[in-house]
């Protein structure tokens, strides 16, 4: 890794811990030309996901319909020979976009929310994604999974999350049930 102050190529790990709950590491370097000390935080990059638009529900969860835009694949030099016929990239940055696209009732920024909110839902993909040993994922699985993880979120935010990606297509009336009655009395 180059050094953050004077990009030099030559570092050394010094101390390294993996965290218990979260799948990064944690490391103490050294430049070997600064002779300065910096922490990085490292974890696995989700390229080995790959996105099959318009496809049905891939991994064991159970199948919504999804209209997320779709990622722009990546230039045929950089794409993995495992890649699936049709498929493209997962992409972090759309998904980011997508969720914060979501929070337009709050006025304030939700930028580092939106990034760690979608970071949280390629964990739990790439996890069920390990589990099924299939690591083409649907649009419709990124849709509900990210869904799942706004409504413990934030209710109104995975009800416009839900809404611009055709989960949600009814509301119900707000006010008192009909007190008509449908079965057969007196």
């Amino acid at each position: 890794m180059i050094c953050v102050y004077c990009l030099a190529p030559d570092t050394s790990v010094v101390n390294s811990r993996p965290h218990k709950k979260h799948p990064h590491v944690w490391r103490r370097r050294r430049c070997h030309a600064c002779h300065r000390t910096f922490t990085s935080y490292e974890e696995a990059a989700p390229n080995h996901l790959w996105v099959m638009p318009g496809s049905q529900c891939l991994l064991p969860v159970q199948p919504r319909s999804s209209t997320m835009p779709q990622a722009q694949p990546a230039p045929a030099a950089q794409q993995s020979p495992r890649r699936p016929k049709g498929a493209q990239e997962f992409s972090l940055g759309t998904l980011t976009v997508s969720i914060n696209q979501a929070f337009t009732h709050c006025a304030s920024n939700h930028g580092s929310t939106s990034y760690n909110l979608a970071r949280t839902a390629v964990q739990q993909l790439a996890r069920r994604a390990a589990q099924a040993q299939q690591y083409t994922i649907s649009t419709a699985d990124i849709a509900h999974t990210t869904h799942q993880i706004l409504k413990r979120y934030d209710p109104v935010a995975a009800l416009q999350y839900g809404a611009r990606h055709g989960m949600v297509t009814s509301l119900r009336r707000r006010g008192r049930p009909s007190t008509t009655a449908t079965s057969g009395g007196n």
